[in-house]
């Protein structure tokens, strides 16, 4: 590493040039004050110039640096904290980084069983893998060795572990929802049964703790004996042969509600014949059922999702219309507390791969990843994307590349009260945790700082019914690579980020309020060929939902 001062004097310092001696090695940087020099012979002692470049030429050259000999590079250390846990046909495994990396970046961990059936490798950055395709009633130990450009370190064992049946992962999605009886709770089943089928599901009413035990078929159950002046949150857990995973957690709902004397929910009837609707709000209906032809300006339209009202509707009627067979409804956006006098509910909703309805990728390159195949380092039911796309291409050809992956887990919570007359009161959260594994590999010096977009989501509508009334919650994702800093020309560097990003957005009456969410954590891998330090990446989320009916 050859490091030094700027100078004091002369104007704006646009780079410098290193020159190394014996060998004549000379390079131009960008303008920094530290440098990884490669392509030196081990066991040659070198001593190094710097003279900086600025608009009116290069300057002279540094006295040389004391001489210093390249050393070989032995394996890394050992890794510590090591944790490993037997789950269905798998083990989850954890680590923290060596103490020592041997002179030269971890670039890898090396995870192998004994009996020797599984090897894993994943990137320097990861701190987690899981070794599946094991066999379910096997003992097995584990072994996790870091590797850098030396060859693998020295592994480290776990206990003997069995693979076998766990217990079942959360329900994706709860909803609390009030019906003249009680609150209805719904939810998605668990992505993973835990290797064993789950045999039903358990419905916690959290404020009072009664519960409520279902069959495995079951999606919904009605919670009775809720007082309707008092909201609860409900948890759903599922269970199978091992016994109760973990719970998910609804919004708070409360029993009972009153629907609006003017809310008109349309019938299936209804639905199948409206032909069009408009993006200027008209809807065209041909020859509908009374339901239709009897509407009048001021009522509130609902609907849930069909093929003709594929995110839901909401809408206020502002006229009516009639041309022979046909009626067009003139409607206007309407919100919840017109379609509801008095009404508390919510939903709580971890996205997943599995509800992915689309991915359209906005650069070549990017690709969404099957379910089950998120990378070895990222969470569970986390959505995973393989990168391999070009971020800059200059004019004669040269280019500056993103190779890695990008695992996110988004999660977004819905709830809202309306109550007499016209007071609402509603909170929406939407959070992202995006972990990056990326490699920037460059041919041309560029700054690289800036946004790119990698693509977009459409994930399945999230429907319930409040008192009979539909909502729809339509999320959407706008994936994006955070890069910051520049490249130098040679540049090989690796950098892994997990940033969680979001809002949290409260409304009272007409009273909009809205702070956000951030948290990140960051490791940083050195380059592992020469070039600057100033580059870092991740990855970035905007996660937005329509509300509709």
């Amino acid at each position: 590493m050859v490091r030094w001062t700027p100078p004091s004097s002369g104007g704006a310092v646009l780079g410098y040039v290193i020159r190394a001696v014996p060998g004549g090695l000379t390079v131009r940087t960008s303008d920094v004050t530290s440098y990884l020099a490669g392509g030196l012979a081990n066991g040659r002692a070198y001593r190094f110039t710097v003279a900086a470049v600025k608009a009116s030429g290069t300057g002279p050259a540094s006295r040389p640096s004391a001489a210093v000999t390249p050393e070989a590079p032995t394996v890394p250390g050992r890794v510590s904290s090591m944790a490993a846990t037997a789950g269905y046909e798998q083990v989850a495994v954890s680590w923290a980084a060596p103490k020592s990396d041997g002179g030269a970046p971890v670039t890898g961990y090396r995870l192998t069983t004994r009996p020797g059936t599984s090897t894993v490798s994943v990137p320097g950055d990861a701190r987690s893998a899981a070794v599946t395709g094991l066999a379910d009633g096997k003992a097995y130990r584990v072994f996790v060795a870091a590797v850098n450009s030396a060859g693998s370190g020295q592994p480290v064992s776990s206990a003997v572990l069995r693979p076998g049946a766990t217990v079942p992962g959360p329900p994706a999605q709860v909803t609390a929802a009030p019906v003249r009886s009680g609150v209805r709770v719904s939810w998605v089943p668990p992505d993973s049964d835990g290797g064993s089928a789950v045999s039903g599901y358990v419905v916690t009413a959290v404020r009072s703790g009664r519960k409520v035990t279902v069959g495995a078929s079951a999606r919904s159950v009605t919670v009775t004996g809720q007082p309707s002046d008092t909201s609860s949150a409900f948890t759903v857990a599922a269970r199978n042969s091992r016994g109760a995973g973990p719970a998910a957690t609804s919004a708070a709902a409360s029993a009972g509600g009153t629907v609006g004397a003017k809310t008109v929910v349309l019938s299936a009837a209804s639905l199948s014949t409206l032909a069009q609707a408009q993006t200027t709000g008209s809807l065209l209906f041909a020859s509908p059922p009374a339901q239709v032809r009897d509407l009048a300006a001021g009522d509130v339209l609902a609907a849930g999702v069909s093929t003709a009202t594929p995110g839901g509707l909401l809408a206020k009627v502002t006229s009516v219309t009639s041309s022979g067979s046909t009626v067009t409804v003139a409607t206007e956006p309407a919100s919840l507390d017109e379609a509801l006098s008095t009404a508390a509910f919510g939903t709580s909703a971890s996205l997943t791969r599995y509800q992915v309805a689309r991915f359209v990728p906005a650069r070549a390159g990017v690709r969404l990843l099957a379910a089950g195949l998120q990378p070895a380092s990222a969470a569970p039911g986390s959505i995973g994307f393989s990168l391999d796309t070009t971020l800059y291409r200059s004019g004669n050809g040269g280019t500056v590349k993103a190779d890695g992956s990008v695992a996110l887990t988004p999660q977004l919570s819905f709830a809202a009260s309306v109550s007499c007359c016209f007071h609402t009161a509603s909170q929406f959260t939407a959070s992202v945790t995006a972990a990056a594994s990326l490699t920037f590999a460059a041919d041309v010096s560029h700054d690289i700082s800036g946004g790119y977009t990698l693509g977009t989501l459409d994930f399945a509508p999230i429907t319930f019914a409040v008192l009979g009334v539909p909502v729809v919650i339509v999320p959407q994702l706008t994936v994006k690579l955070v890069a910051r800093g520049s490249v130098t020309a040679g540049l090989s560097a690796s950098a892994g980020e997990s940033v969680t990003v979001g809002a949290q957005v409260t409304t009272k009456d007409s009273h909009v309020s809205a702070r956000p969410v951030r948290s990140e954590t960051t490791t940083w891998t050195p380059p592992v060929f020469y070039g600057t330090f100033s580059v870092g990446g991740g990855a970035e989320a905007d996660l937005s939902a329509t509300v509709d009916g």
